[in-house]
């Protein structure tokens, strides 16, 4: 069924892909629906500029707004755009959505969520999906192999078929965001000591060695948080989250980061928190 009285807008940061990867499934999904939907992928500068302003006259807005999980918490990009939302004096909704890599999906769907509310969205529902720990990419068997999945894609679906059917009212019911305080105490505990200055503090750091730069420039292209300038060699900035985008795709292994030391870590963590289910919807 049509929903030409709602403005879908699906925004995200995907440094890994998993973000990506199931905004595409919802942005599908949504124009198998004959829904009116605009996706932007946060990248860069963009998360600054990017226009948001309310839907025209006579249509609600729907943001279906992603992050990956790290430290726990949604990435800055995300964070800073939901703060720069003007207040919405009309009927907004907000579906966020989080991606995490085997460990724990921490506080971010949380995070989000009370952040959204506090701009006036109504919550509609929700989603944490497992997939591929981006920092384990050079392991035989990083966390989240294969993930997200089949049933990950699925979940994905019945999420949007679900809000669909409850824009379809004339006052829409929405969750709340009690209802993404879902975690144990541990996890919460865990969330107040951990942020990216924490997560700084134990990164190895990265190497960039100088002799095998040529400049091409895609670590600074491909950065999504613009952290890299290229002087004679990449400089990082404050702005770098950690997501190791550059180490991945440098075609000269010019930067370089010891995942070996943190792997031990990352799975002592992930056998810690054990979180179950892995993945699921909250509506």
């Amino acid at each position: 069924m049509p929903h030409h009285d709602i403005v879908h807008r699906i925004i995200y940061s995907s440094p890994g892909g998993s973000t990506k990867h199931v905004a595409e499934v919802i942005e599908a999904a949504l124009l198998q629906a004959g829904a009116p939907v605009d996706t932007l992928e946060l990248w860069r500068g963009n998360q600054r500029t990017t226009p948001l302003t309310t839907p025209p006259e006579g249509q609600r807005l729907c943001l279906w707004i992603g992050s990956p999980v790290y430290a726990l918490h949604p990435v800055p990009p995300v964070l800073e755009l939901i703060d720069r939302l003007v207040v919405c004096s009309r009927e907004c909704f907000a579906v966020p959505f989080a991606t995490y890599g085997g460990v724990t999906s921490g506080t971010a769907l949380e995070d989000m969520g009370r952040a959204l509310v506090a701009k006036g969205y109504g919550l509609l529902g929700a989603a944490k999906l497992l997939a591929v720990h981006s920092s384990l990419w050079q392991s035989d068997e990083p966390l989240g192999q294969g993930h997200p999945d089949h049933e990950e894609d699925e979940l994905t679906r019945s999420l949007v078929q679900e809000v669909l059917q409850r824009l379809a009212h004339s006052v829409p019911q929405g969750i709340g965001s009690q209802a993404l305080a879902y975690q144990p105490q541990k996890v919460l505990d865990r969330a107040a000591e951990i942020n990216l200055e924490t997560a700084m503090a134990a990164h190895p750091g990265f190497t960039v060695h100088s002799e095998r730069c040529t400049q091409c420039g895609i670590c600074e292209e491909h950065c999504p948080s613009g952290a890299i300038k290229l002087d004679d060699r990449p400089v990082f900035g404050e702005d770098c989250f950690l997501c190791h985008r550059c180490v991945r795709l440098c075609p000269e292994a010019a930067i370089t980061t010891d995942t070996q030391s943190t792997e031990q870590r990352i799975r002592g963590l992930a056998e810690y928190f054990q979180e179950s289910p892995p993945s699921s919807v909250f509506l």
